[in-house]
């Protein structure tokens, strides 16, 4: 196969006509793809064999490109949605409230699934530096077990984490996305949140409203 350069492309943030949140698209020779996953620059193979089996699978739908310090796969997307243009535009997480239980299991998915990925793409020590930014930026979490507690619980429990507001869970969300941005550089950043909130179940997503540029 071969990996497309980055310079051959033209990947955009795009508002999706009906839905309440924006996303990344990607142009290449008159076709538009959307975000399917991301690689580390070292998971190669990984990437080139995901690539393989999905062609398999659904044919010539993927398009898998080299960006800088990691590849990203990338499919056809069926809605055809036309490319902005905006260049310097970063997204920007958005929460939408509704009860604080959806909420709070919308925000525990999205830092599980996100500390998974980081950890695979940045390894342990990295990662470690990275909680420790995030302890000084987030009230409510004092110590490491804070975060090992919320690694630990079930996002669908019924239990609530009584003393985290609404407010707390928004910061926490976005100190998350900002801290990962600034960690693997704010484009691959707002892919890797963008896959992530793409993971999570499709009820929850909404209150996660997406990622949008910023005017």
């Amino acid at each position: 196969m071969s990996i497309v350069e980055q310079q051959l492309v033209a990947i955009e943030i795009v508002t999706i006509p009906g839905k309440e949140r924006s996303d990344l698209r990607l142009n290449y020779q008159g076709q538009t793809y959307h975000l399917h996953q991301a690689f580390a620059e070292t998971k190669l193979a990984q990437a080139q064999q995901q690539w393989q089996q999905l062609t398999q699978a659904h044919g010539v739908r993927y398009l898998l490109v080299r960006e800088i310090g990691y590849y990203s796969l990338w499919e056809i997307d069926g809605l055809g949605t036309q490319m902005q243009n905006n260049h310097t535009n970063v997204p920007k997480l958005e929460i939408q409230i509704s009860s604080k239980l959806e909420l709070q299991q919308a925000s525990l998915y999205f830092f599980q699934k996100l500390w998974l990925r980081l950890e695979d793409l940045i390894g342990a020590r990295q990662l470690k530096l990275l909680a420790n930014n995030l302890l000084i930026v987030v009230p409510h979490l004092q110590s490491g077990l804070d975060l090992d507690r919320l690694l630990q619980l079930d996002p669908l429990s019924g239990d609530r984490l009584e003393s985290w507001t609404d407010e707390d869970l928004i910061l926490f969300d976005r100190q998350l996305e900002r801290l990962t941005q600034q960690k693997l550089g704010k484009q691959f950043g707002s892919e890797l949140v963008l896959d992530v909130i793409e993971s999570i179940p499709e009820s929850l997503r909404t209150k996660l409203s997406g990622v949008r540029g910023e005017g």
